[in-house]
């Protein structure tokens, strides 16, 4: 097994990562980087990804990913193959009750795979490219395996996703205060 955790947004909407990320130190679920409570957003935005080698596929020049989520995670998830170009070609998703997405296979060598997009929604439910993985960079050990991508934490290190309820609440205090604007317009007095 190998691990990341993804933390420190500061500079970053989304995250270059490198597979030597995944096959490094021992994984650990950290507190993310204090923010100011204006920043609500970015305080809960911490993820943590496991990268497991589910074993051979009988091909040693293709590979295979699969995402998976931890029961904890219900708000959807994606890893997706893009190519050069910025078109999605593959997606394994991950949303409510669904723990694993779609397995997708592909030849390293004639696929025009440019990297590996790391999604998840976001405020307001947008889906959002967290973390990349180019594919050129990808080791060559991982040839003719399925790996799999389990997202076990988002929003800290017990994998609690209060994202849905905090878009919910931002969504009610933006009604009740346009409400409350525009309520002396209908008051006689």
């Amino acid at each position: 097994m190998a691990g990341w955790t993804g933390l420190d947004l500061e500079e970053h909407d989304n995250l270059d990562i490198t597979w030597d990320h995944f096959f490094s130190s021992v994984l650990l679920a950290l507190p993310g980087q204090f923010r100011p409570w204006w920043q609500w957003w970015e305080q809960i935005d911490q993820d943590a990804i496991v990268l497991r080698d589910e074993g051979l596929i009988g091909s040693t020049s293709d590979v295979e990913f699969v995402l998976t989520a931890d029961a904890m995670i219900s708000w959807w998830k994606g890893l997706a193959l893009v190519a050069g170009d910025g078109r999605q070609v593959e997606l394994s998703e991950t949303e409510g009750s669904t723990r694993r997405g779609r397995v997708f296979r592909f030849n390293v060598a004639t696929h025009r795979a440019d990297r590996l997009e790391l999604k998840k929604a976001k405020v307001l439910g947008v889906h959002t490219g967290m973390y990349f993985l180019r594919i050129d960079q990808m080791p060559a050990t991982m040839l003719g395996h399925r790996w799999n991508f389990e997202w076990f934490a988002d929003n800290g290190p017990r994998g609690r996703n209060i994202q849905p309820w905090l878009t919910l609440l931002l969504i009610v205090v933006l009604l009740v205060v346009g409400l409350a604007a525009i309520a002396p317009l209908f008051v006689k007095g």
